[in-house]
């Protein structure tokens, strides 16, 4: 997700370190594998989405399947 799940600030704004985004506002980082909060203030869970790299170009959301190029209903 692109908000803060503390005080639904814009990630926007947040320094990538490694494999962890921080929130700006309050300093919370955030796994940006699994979206879990890696210390206070924040406690949940931000959203992520699956990533490929494809020929240079990055696709975000499900892969399709295989066999029909088809994405899966969510």
């Amino acid at each position: 997700d692109e908000l803060c799940s503390h005080e639904d600030y814009s990630l926007y704004f947040g320094c990538i370190k490694g494999r962890s985004i921080k929130c700006s506002l309050h300093g919370s980082y955030f796994d940006l594998a699994t979206g879990t909060p890696l210390n206070e203030p924040a406690d949940c869970p931000i959203g992520t989405y699956p990533l490929r790299v494809e020929a240079g170009q990055i696709w975000v959301g499900p892969d399709p399947d295989p066999a029909t190029g088809v994405i899966a209903a969510a």
